[in-house]
């Protein structure tokens, strides 16, 4: 488990001194999240990684460009505390932040994505705090292009709920749609979050087909950072296991 943290990108601050920016910002914050506000251009170099899997901030590049500050927000949390509750007092502390300044970008660590701060203000409004859609889980995609291996063939995953103890999820599969797998993973995911590390070795989910099952694996995940996830094989045809 690690402090979850979130950065948040703007171009200027309205005109306002930084140290007055970040102690009014700080004195409105509840109990647990640490302020810190550098003036800090973006660097795309170091930011590669989560770049590549924002997927529903294609123009993140774009946004950042602007950017000349960088406020982060990060968890102290009390040990045992419930990942709802952690999610739900680093997600306030954001919305504070963003009724008191003007962000570009939401860079959510945990999960390596950015995501619009619009999306964030429209997804908690939507669903209430904690939202797992406001960039707390990230699903990502990656093509398995190896030396032997068949073309078509994907591992996805999902990240940021290893950040709330609890293991991810992944799938490496063929022929199936990946916004459809995308899904299921999500879904997977979000039983995690609500009840607790309770897929073991032999357990299956419902799949993206019609009377499909995925059986599920406890592993060590493909992708980095290398963490606990809970993998599931679609089985035949979609299957890999027999493959290197």
């Amino acid at each position: 488990m690690q402090p979850l943290s979130v950065e948040i990108y703007c171009p200027e601050l309205g005109g306002v001194a930084a140290e007055a920016v970040q102690a009014d910002v700080q004195s409105r914050l509840a109990g647990g999240i640490a302020l810190t506000l550098e003036e800090r251009t973006p660097d795309a170099t170091a930011l590669a990684a989560p770049l590549a899997q924002s997927w529903q901030f294609p123009d993140a590049r774009q946004a950042l460009e602007p950017c000349r500050f960088v406020l982060t927000l990060r968890e102290t949390p009390a040990a045992g505390a419930p990942p709802a509750e952690r999610l739900k007092t680093l997600q306030f502390a954001v919305q504070t932040v963003l009724e008191a300044v003007h962000g570009e970008a939401l860079h959510c660590i945990d999960s390596q994505q950015f995501i619009p701060p619009g999306l964030f203000v429209g997804e908690t409004e939507a669903r209430g705090v904690p939202a797992l859609q406001a960039g707390a889980i990230n699903v990502r995609f990656f093509r398995i292009d190896t030396p032997g291996v068949a073309d078509g063939r994907f591992l996805m995953d999902t990240l940021g709920l290893h950040a709330l103890g609890l293991p991810d999820v992944q799938i490496d599969y063929r022929w199936l749609d990946p916004g459809a797998v995308a899904r299921t993973l999500f879904g997977a995911a979000a039983y995690l979050f609500e009840f607790g590390d309770v897929i073991e070795d032999g357990h299956s989910i419902e799949g993206c087909l019609p009377g499909s099952r995925w059986a599920a694996k406890r592993m060590e995940s493909v992708a980095e950072p290398r963490r606990p996830v809970v993998a599931f094989d679609p089985g035949v045809p979609y299957s890999t296991r027999d493959e290197q």
